[in-house]
């Protein structure tokens, strides 16, 4: 058997073993997005759902927002306002990572309209914008000086404290 024989086998296996993994990656981070019914809301930020295929449920955390703990002033009104926009509702969900708690952070919107539940909650003035450092101020920037500007939600009261600076002086709220 000739070198050259010998090498065109192996990149003919490195060749087909990429391939294999490359398909392997696909299936895995298709897996993280999927179709699911909402159970209950939390609050406004946080909801269990349960795979249109059937499984337990999956607790979740709505990405890159931030709304009142369920136990401070606005908390109760953002849980109402999500779980309007979720009732009886299909909802797509892509799994982005796990927080310190072990929930799931994902993106969320509404199956039959697409609707971003993220974005509509800092929109309507349920939810801050997850702000990183003081130089970005997150990815529904806009959206949260546009309800705060129109006073939506939460912002009527100019003096709504952030749910971080919440934590800090009260402590977490009891959850579910």
């Amino acid at each position: 058997m000739s070198w050259r024989v010998l090498v065109g086998g192996i990149f003919r296996s490195l060749f087909l073993l990429l391939g294999a993994c490359a398909c392997a990656c696909a299936q895995a981070g298709a897996a993280q997005e999927w179709e699911a019914r909402v159970q209950y809301v939390v609050d406004g930020d946080t909801l269990w759902v349960k795979r249109a295929e059937g499984g337990k449920r999956v607790k979740l955390r709505l990405r890159d927002i931030d709304a009142p703990e369920i136990c401070q002033p606005d908390g109760a009104a953002a849980r109402r306002a999500l779980r309007q926009l979720v009732r009886g509702q299909r909802v797509q969900v892509r799994v982005v990572a796990r927080d310190q708690y072990g929930r799931r952070v994902a993106d969320v919107w509404r199956a039959d309209d697409g609707v971003n539940l993220a974005a509509r909650m800092v929109e309507d003035g349920w939810a801050w914008s997850h702000r990183v450092g003081r130089h970005y101020a997150g990815r529904y920037a806009a959206q949260q000086k546009a309800a705060q500007a129109a006073r939506r939600g939460l912002f009527a009261d100019a003096q709504a404290l952030h749910p971080a600076d919440f934590r800090r002086q009260h402590g977490a709220c009891d959850k579910r």
